[in-house]
């Protein structure tokens, strides 16, 4: 719901309109992943992140909880074909950039999230239009890196082959998510608490 002209008031958080119009625009980088997706022959990850594209920009045109919910299942669809599509690059340089792209985003994401229960801070949108940037470059260099198959669509719902530097980038996004879940940002006025 709006709580004034400036101010969308989603669940527990604040979004400022000019959060709202970075983050949309931000949205947006998620269709040159999908545009590149689509042109290696990857449907299922254009399909996937284009989707999320769309209800992100959807979302972030007027935030409420109700889009919120839809733009997270989307987000999160598209964030396992990704995760998947990663799994079969076959390059070790193109996998190490892309798994440590990914990392990036997932924790710009992370940092974003704990920073927006902290209604004095708004810089919480810069860490939020990061992550979209870096992710939406992630997706493009997984698919990039993928493009030397020939036909993907049967071998995305299969389990990969074993990638260690996917396992290792797996097992440092479960580090990193604990170790920001468990940090309490400072706000203006001592600690904040939830």
């Amino acid at each position: 719901s709006v709580a004034s002209a400036a101010v969308y008031v989603v669940g527990e958080h604040k979004v400022h309109k000019w959060q709202a119009r970075l983050l949309f625009r931000t949205s947006a980088c998620f269709l040159v992943a999908a545009i590149v997706a689509a042109n290696i022959g990857d449907y299922y990850i254009a399909l996937a992140v284009g989707a999320a594209s769309a209800n992100s920009m959807f979302y972030w045109s007027q935030p409420s909880l109700a889009r919120r919910h839809f733009d997270l299942v989307t987000a999160i669809l598209a964030m396992v074909h990704v995760i998947l599509g990663a799994f079969w690059v076959t390059n070790a340089t193109v996998a190490a950039v892309a798994w440590f792209t990914f990392l990036v985003s997932i924790l710009c994401f992370l940092i974003s999230w704990k920073i927006s229960y902290d209604h004095s801070k708004t810089h919480w949108a810069y860490w939020h239009a990061a992550a979209h940037t870096t992710a939406s470059l992630a997706g493009c260099i997984v698919c990039l890196g993928r493009q030397e198959l020939v036909d993907l669509r049967d071998k995305i719902y299969r389990f990969p082959p074993r990638n260690p530097m996917g396992e290792v980038a797996l097992i440092a996004l479960a580090v990193i998510a604990t170790i920001v879940v468990r940090w309490e940002p400072q706000s203006g006025k001592g600690k904040h608490s939830n």
